[in-house]
Formats: C-alpha cells, structure tokens, sequence
C-alpha cells in the first residue's frame, strides 16, 4: 500500500471524525479510544501504480492516452506516469544518456491533479528517483527496432545500471509499431549490414520477433505488444483514419485520436496483467496537449470498442497480426 492511498484513506476518516464532533466546542468525554491505525473495512484505498517510460516519439505514441484508459477500466488504481523523452534515440543512445546523466529533452509527467505537465531538460537520475516506479519500460529506435544485433549489446548495461540505482520494479519493452508503407522510405535501411525492404506487416512481424528475443533474455518482465494492436488495426475499418492514412499524421507517426488509443489499451493490459472488452473515454486534444499531435481522428465509440479487440488480441498474441 502506498502512502498517496494511505493519506487518501486517512483522509475519510479524518473527516468522518470531525464531522462527528458537530459545530460546537471540544468536549470530554470518556468515550472509547480512538485507534489510529484501523481504517475502516469498507474504506477504498487506492492502488498507486508509478511508470517511467524511457523512449522518444514512439513511447509518446503508446503512452499518450494511457491514463485516460486506466481512469475508465480501472478507476481505483492512482496513477503516476513519467516520460523521458529524446526525439529519435537508439537504445545505445539512452545507455550514454543514463549512465553519464546527460539530460533529456523532454520529460512529460502525469497525475490526477494536474494532467500532463511538460518540463524540459530533465536528467535521468533526477527522474529514477522521483518516484517508487512500480514500471520502467525501455525501447528501440524504430529504424533499428527489428534488428536485435543493435539491441543485445546495450540492453544488458542499460538494465544492470538501473537495477544497481537500487530499482526493483518490473521492466518493460516496447513493441513499436511499424510504418504504415513499410520501410520503403528509408533508403539505405539495412539489417545485421544487409539491405531491407519491408512491406508494413513484414517490419511488424520483424520487429515482434525481436521482441520476443528481447523477452527471452529475462532483462525484461513483459513486452507492451503496442505496435502488434495498431497492425492488428490497420487490418480493420480503422485504417482509413489519419491525414496519412493508416492512424497516422505523416509516414511515420501517429495522429491524436483512435492509433493512441488503440496503444494505450495495449499497454494498460500489460500494466494490469490481464485484457479487458470495453474502454471508452471522452477526450479532446487540449486534455493531452504536450503529446498530441494533430486534429484527433476516429474516437467513436463503435470504434473504440473495434480499437479494444484488436488491442486484447495482441495482449493474448503479441508476436503475431490478428485479423478480427
């Protein structure tokens, strides 16, 4: 139990006793003693849940909708969300930026008092200690994402030095989504040395299986399989959405709205462990304005209960497209 849910609790009964000593002065009385350290059995205490996100824009992608998601399925649980962001950082790069403390560009953070906050130049140790982080999920840049030979030699260092800083959490990977023509953009993009040329489901399942390699070596706890549910979307009448086509703003990122919220289903069913069948939320842009990106596109519901499947089926299958 957390102490944000312990002062939440103690604060009901905090005023429970005040409310019971009416209006008028203190009197003695020799009533029972009160016992400080009993909270009510019917009294709600909250389930803190504290995740730091290290990642660039892609992180961004899979987190930003995520606290409205956890609000709506699992309103009991107090969420504190943190993001280390740098635009277009490899895995080796965020190995440098921890571990000599260098400073992030962006650190995007979460409460329910205050919404998403924005602060810029942020070191990392500053933010590993800032909270007890019950979650710390880590990534690959998504060019380098299908390709475990970039992973393997920094991802151990990585974990070893935020284990030593005395973190005891759990840790995540984030599955990236891939892009939307595939890699066919990125001249020159090359595998182990070897030019590449995937079409979008290929650099998806690519990408999933050098996640499952990334889980295998037990640096990991769990793979956010949030690029498998956007695939599994853009298999479905979800694509058409986005002023790119395919969830997306541009040939790479997603736009506000549906290709979110489709990630952030994903990553609260690997928070909590199990998959849920129905999420709606009512948000517009200005409630996630450091991360939004664009007019937001497709949030009916009938589509939030389509962005929910696909997302359950990638909690259930992460290293394979379903098609619903």
């Amino acid at each position: 139990m957390r102490l944000r849910g312990l002062f939440f609790a103690w604060g009901i009964l905090l005023f429970g006793l005040l409310s019971s000593c009416g209006g008028g002065a203190f009197v003695d009385e020799p009533d029972e003693p009160i016992q400080p350290d009993t909270v009510p059995a019917d009294t709600v205490v909250p389930d803190t849940l504290c995740v730091l996100a290290i990642g660039n824009s892609f992180t961004v992608d899979a987190m930003a909708m995520l606290p409205f998601v956890m609000q709506q399925v699992y309103p009991d649980t107090y969420l504190v969300l943190g993001i280390l962001y740098r635009g277009g950082t490899s895995l080796a790069d965020h190995l440098a930026y921890v571990t000599n403390d260098w400073t992030y560009s962006q650190y995007y953070r979460w409460t329910v008092e205050e919404g998403w906050t924005q602060t810029r130049y942020k070191a990392p140790l500053e933010a590993l200690d800032e909270e007890p982080w019950d979650w710390i999920t880590l990534q690959q840049v998504s060019y380098m994402s299908f390709d475990y030979s970039t992973v393997e030699p920094y991802l151990g260092p990585l974990v070893s030095f935020i284990r030593e800083r005395g973190y005891h959490g759990r840790m995540g990977w984030i599955l990236t989504q891939s892009y939307p023509d595939g890699s066919s953009h990125l001249n020159g993009l090359k595998r182990e040395g070897v030019a590449v040329n995937y079409t979008s489901d290929e650099m998806l399942l690519v990408t999933a299986v050098c996640a499952q390699q990334v889980l295998n070596t037990g640096l990991v706890d769990a793979v956010f399989p949030c690029g498998t549910a956007l695939q599994n979307a853009r298999h479905t009448s979800l694509q058409q959405y986005g002023d790119w086509g395919q969830m997306t703003q541009e040939s790479m990122h997603l736009q506000s709205g549906i290709g979110m919220f489709v990630e952030a289903c994903a990553a609260a069913m690997t928070l909590k462990g199990t998959s849920f069948d129905q999420c709606r939320i009512n948000v517009t842009t200005s409630m996630y304005r450091p991360l939004a990106r664009g007019h937001q596109v497709g949030m009916s519901d009938d589509n939030q209960d389509l962005a929910v499947k696909c997302a359950a089926a990638a909690f259930h299958s992460p290293f394979a497209i379903s098609t619903l």
